[in-house]
């Protein structure tokens, strides 16, 4: 996909209001056009050749990639402090009748209003801390969103070199055409001089924090604050991938695809290479080492780059 089809599915995906799940699907789907293949560069070490042999990708949280900016949440720290103090104007009251209610004090009660105002300064403190900490809140999302990335071209030159050890490593492939299962969950990156301004869903973000307080911590419970939650939930439904599918234009050249886990406690993708492509210079050594290891997995079809007539990189195939 070129960056002018990219934005296409970023301008949809900004437009799901997270309501029809099962439409936004239909409409996230229309709107990608899928390379065949998709392409891992590899170092080759311990970790690379353990997860060549168990046809398994470790899936990372983005604090552990190289680029501090990624996943990473652009707001308006005023905008924010404002947005949340206003929509609690004229709700601790409410929310105080209903504390009332569940614990039988009456209205009459000499410690109502002491009550009243031990939850007005509950809320208040938990509030005031969450605006105080927003900052954080970057920090929790980038240990907490989880991708793995792919490019489409075994050709990329700059990924030989930054990700596969100046092409001394190799590079696994994969097929899209026959894995619905795991293609559902893999989308473009988009490429953007303008950043995503996230100020809205951190807003959401940080207001479902304190109605979990309420309801949980308080034992505040009421169809108001279940709906405030469901409402919350709704627009948070495409926060990770939002954030998670657009980066700075200067990374263009990474063509790149991120595999989204449904299950946040999912620690490694399952998937099993079409072929592996050794590097231009991979030594012969790696070499043995890195067929060894597709033996051990099942993968018989390894290619080696070369550099054919035209001056580009190309690939043959190597016996085992």
């Amino acid at each position: 996909m070129n960056n002018e089809e990219r934005k296409i599915f970023w301008d949809t995906l900004n437009n799901l209001d997270g309501i029809d799940k099962e439409n936004d699907f239909i409409k996230i789907k229309t709107s990608i056009h899928y390379p065949e293949e998709l392409c891992k560069f590899k170092k080759v070490n311990d970790y690379s050749l353990l997860g060549l042999q168990t046809n398994q990708l470790y899936i990372p949280s983005t604090i552990q990639y190289d680029d501090p900016f990624d996943t990473y949440l652009y707001f308006d720290h005023k905008a924010l402090k404002d947005k949340i103090n206003s929509h609690f104007i004229n709700k601790t009251e409410p929310i105080f009748n209903i504390f009332c209610d569940n614990y039988n004090i009456s209205a009459t009660a000499e410690n109502r209003q002491q009550a009243y105002y031990n939850i007005d300064q509950n809320i208040e403190l938990v509030l005031q801390e969450i605006i105080n900490s927003s900052k954080q809140i970057r920090s929790i999302i980038q240990r907490t969103a989880k991708s793995i990335s792919f490019t489409e071209d075994f050709k990329n030159e700059t990924l030989w070199l930054k990700y596969a050890d100046s092409h001394k490593g190799f590079c696994l492939v994969y097929d899209l055409t026959e894995q619905d299962n795991i293609k559902n969950s893999i989308f473009p990156i988009y490429y953007a001089s303008t950043p995503y301004d996230a100020t809205d869903s951190a807003i959401n973000f940080l207001l479902k924090i304190l109605y979990y307080h309420i309801k949980f911590t308080l034992n505040i419970n009421s169809a108001d604050i279940n709906s405030e939650l469901a409402n919350l939930d709704s627009k948070l439904t495409y926060f990770k991938y939002k954030i998670s599918l657009i980066k700075k234009e200067c990374h263009h050249y990474d063509q790149e695809w991120r595999y989204l886990p449904s299950n946040p406690n999912e620690e490694y993708l399952e998937w099993q290479p079409s072929k592996i492509i050794l590097g231009l210079r991979t030594p012969k050594h790696h070499i043995e080492l890195i067929k060894n290891s597709a033996k051990i997995a099942g993968i018989q079809n390894i290619y080696q780059v070369y550099i054919n007539l035209q001056d580009e990189l190309d690939i043959l195939p190597v016996n085992f």
